[in-house]
């Protein structure tokens, strides 16, 4: 489970190389509805700087996001389009990473105990023929060699390109 974990992981980094936006100040011809990809991680914001997403050919949504100091969160999950997906400790398909500013590792799928991980994705809109992505959501993850946990709330993520 862990080297399926891991790969994803790596795909999605991939992600930043073909589709990465960069966030920019408003100005007069700036969209309605800007992209945007917020959480708190330990009650602390996390905003991101360069986010993308992608819808792969076997089914797979992969959403990232890295803020200005190379903090970064990843969802992925088996595609259900718009839907509530479980992010649940020992799940193979649906899950949620984070990686500190030291690079440690943090997933919802891991953990020793119930309690240690897991959350919810929220897919609240999936324009496929505009090609954005929105949600919301929230998971425990547990980094299992050091046994701590961080706390992703208030997730949002609005207009995000795949």
């Amino acid at each position: 489970m862990r080297i399926f974990v891991i790969i994803t992981l790596l795909l999605s980094l991939g992600i930043f190389n073909s589709c990465q936006k960069k966030f920019e100040e408003p100005n007069d011809s700036s969209p309605a509805s800007p992209t945007e990809f917020k959480a708190k991680i330990n009650g602390v914001p996390f905003i991101a700087v360069i986010t993308g997403a992608a819808i792969r050919e076997d089914s797979v949504i992969s959403i990232a996001a890295e803020s200005n100091d190379r903090q970064m969160i990843v969802l992925a999950v088996k595609d259900s389009g718009v839907h509530v997906y479980t992010l649940a400790m020992k799940s193979v398909f649906n899950f949620g990473g984070y990686t500190d500013a030291t690079s440690i590792a943090f997933y919802s799928n891991e953990g020793i105990n119930p309690g240690d991980s897991g959350g919810t994705l929220a897919i609240t809109s999936l324009d496929r023929v505009k090609k954005l992505i929105s949600g919301t959501f929230y998971f425990k993850a547990f980094h299992q060699d050091n046994r701590t946990q961080r706390t992703i709330t208030e997730g949002v993520f609005h207009n995000i390109s795949y």
